[in-house]
């Protein structure tokens, strides 16, 4: 049996060609306050993953979802995958209703705190097995605050099996003494940052932007689905309080 849920949007990130996204539920208090309930990555049958189509990713009232707005949605069932525990499957066909946007004020409440990040061997990714690993702590999603030491780097690469400069952006960010490197896949950074959109006018260098307010920022993370025995980790959203 379908159930309709009401989700606060906190990722809407580029995966495949496909959007990713995730959030929270909320959950109505008998005061009519919300109450923040656990996290939930929207999947589609037709990509075979934790990802919809873009052109699904829209509400009719409204147009397409951005972090903070409030929707409901009518999910069909979880899909039981333990490596990526928060996916549901959605109700084919049916429409999304968008309900509010939240202000950027209401990130702190949303924040989780886990003392530390998922961490093997290499700084960017961990072993397939790694998730379902976690037992009742499992999760491939957090939202985070920027900890003491944080930066954000991009930089235009050559790839030899494409043949092609690509662009690659990364949030490097140290907590609990382990280094870690998240793939940046948040769909307005180069806006956000006056990134030139042709990449044969990036810089072939590695170059820092800034944020005014660093400790003010949050970080909406991610772990991919296992590609080439690897879940690959990814900073979905930047919210900057």
């Amino acid at each position: 049996m379908s159930e309709t849920k009401t989700i606060v949007i906190l990722a809407n990130s580029i995966r495949s060609g496909h959007r990713c996204i995730a959030g929270k539920e909320l959950r109505i208090k008998t005061d009519g306050a919300y109450q923040i309930g656990p996290w939930i990555r929207l999947a589609d049958h037709s990509t075979k993953e934790g990802a919809v189509p873009v052109r699904i990713a829209c509400c009719q009232n409204h147009g397409w979802v951005k972090p903070l707005d409030i929707v409901q949605v009518q999910l069909e069932s979880p899909c039981f995958n333990p490596d990526h525990p928060e996916d549901w499957w959605l109700e084919p066909n049916k429409l999304w209703q968008f309900i509010e946007t939240w202000s950027m004020a209401n990130v702190p409440l949303l924040a989780d705190r886990p003392q530390n990040l998922w961490y093997a061997a290499d700084p960017d990714a961990v072993p397939a097995g790694y998730i379902r690993a976690m037992g009742q702590r499992a999760s491939s999603l957090y939202l985070i605050q920027a900890p003491e030491k944080w930066r954000f780097t991009y930089q235009r690469h050559y790839n030899p099996f494409k043949r092609c400069d690509q662009k690659s952006r990364k949030l490097e960010l140290a907590l609990a003494g382990r280094q870690h490197e998240f793939s940046v896949t948040d769909p307005e950074f180069d806006h956000r940052f006056k990134l030139p959109a042709e990449t044969s006018r990036w810089s072939g260098f590695c170059t820092n932007p800034t944020v005014p307010n660093p400790a003010g920022c949050y970080f909406c993370l991610s772990l991919t689905p296992v590609f080439n025995g690897k879940h690959y980790k990814i900073c979905a959203t930047l919210f900057e309080t």
